[in-house]
């Protein structure tokens, strides 16, 4: 009977070992488990660092490439500015040299008519350019503009008195004024006080004539 107590005992000791060994088994597995999700988890993070590390890296090249062209495109621009700059002051230099030379033919003109009889000099004024015409009857002694538009086709002495003082008007202009034509006249006349004054002075000597 103690030999029969014995076995069973010894039985019993060996299912409760068996019993702890699975659980401890078991537990283990279940810890390795865990490790081995958790190792997955790091690796898969520090997979997702690398790709937004190589993303920002690959950012970082493309704004550096961006900055470049935008730092070659100023210089083009500064350079282009540069050339419209000297274009710019290439034409009013030519602009000046050409209004220079037309003043200076206009005093040309001014001086040859000077000298020429005033029956002569509103022959030439028949044919002559209204801007020249104007420009030279603008430097003319008054008395002698007097005698030569007073020598003048009337028509072709009343349009440069119009064109002298700023009130000359196309046949278009010409149709039946509106209620406004004498300000806009006026004003006219205030804009340009010069020629106005010169076409009064002339029309002043003409009626002496």
């Amino acid at each position: 009977m103690s030999t029969l107590r014995k076995i069973f005992y010894t039985i019993g000791i060996l299912v409760f070992i068996l019993a702890i060994y699975s659980v401890a088994k078991a537990e283990g597995e279940t810890a390795t488990a865990h490790g081995n999700h958790e190792n997955q988890n790091l690796d898969s993070i520090a997979i997702q660092l690398d790709k937004k590390k190589q993303s920002l890296a690959e950012k970082e090249v493309e704004i550096q490439n961006r900055e470049k062209r935008l730092q070659e495109e100023e210089v083009q621009l500064d350079e282009k500015i540069k050339e419209l700059k000297a274009l710019r002051e290439g034409i009013l230099s030519i602009q000046k040299e050409q209004m220079k030379d037309k003043e200076d033919r206009v005093v040309r003109v001014v001086t040859v008519f000077e000298t020429m009889q005033p029956k002569v000099v509103a022959q030439v004024f028949e044919t002559l350019d209204d801007w020249l015409a104007v420009e030279v009857l603008k430097k003319m002694e008054t008395k002698k503009v007097a005698k030569v538009m007073n020598l003048m086709d009337k028509n072709r002495s009343a349009k440069l008195s119009e064109l002298l003082t700023g009130f000359y008007k196309t046949p278009f202009e010409r149709e039946p004024a509106n209620v406004d034509s004498k300000k806009n006249a006026d004003s006219t006349a205030h804009q340009n006080p010069i020629n106005s004054e010169k076409s009064n002075a002339v029309k002043g000597e003409v009626k002496k004539q």
